[in-house]
């Protein structure tokens, strides 16, 4: 089965409305050529987001722009009120992948602390590939197992 999965944190947001601020929006729409790229030859795409408004601000920029339906969930939350809980996180993706026909490409928008694991996690398909310890805002980190490679993108 070749699958590619794209992991994207969040734009910067403003703090008082936790929305995406201007920098926030243009980090997002700077990633939509490395995300084009990346959908080619994809039949059945599933973008996946946090249910906080930084994410989901990210996610709605992405949707528009490539138009993509997205689904919102609390699973992929991280703030003061969602601790990080990486099993319950991929236990949902891994359950949407099958009742979403099993789709060849995942887009998952999240926050920090998911946008570190979930890659991590995943490493398992690939071997000899190393991680960074940063993913920064508006950074995108995309695994691809038929290729056997990962990339980061800002």
């Amino acid at each position: 089965m070749n699958k590619k999965i794209i992991v994207i944190r969040h734009g910067e947001y403003d703090s008082l409305t936790m929305d995406l601020n201007i920098t926030g929006q243009a980090q997002i729409k700077k990633l939509i050529p490395v995300i084009k790229e990346k959908i080619i030859g994809c039949k059945n795409i599933l973008l996946l987001s946090s249910s906080l408004l930084r994410a989901e601000s990210s996610t709605k920029i992405i949707s528009e722009e490539l138009n993509i339906p997205y689904e919102l969930s609390e699973y992929l939350c991280f703030d003061g009120e969602h601790r990080e809980d990486c099993d319950r996180a991929l236990e949902f993706i891994r359950k949407k992948c099958f009742d979403n026909n099993n789709p060849d490409l995942v887009i998952i928008v999240t926050h920090i602390a998911y946008a570190l694991s979930i890659p991590k996690r995943l490493a398992w398909w690939i071997k000899g590939v190393t991680f960074k310890d940063v993913v920064k805002k508006g950074e995108m980190v995309a695994v691809d197992r038929s290729l056997q490679t990962v990339s980061y993108h800002s």
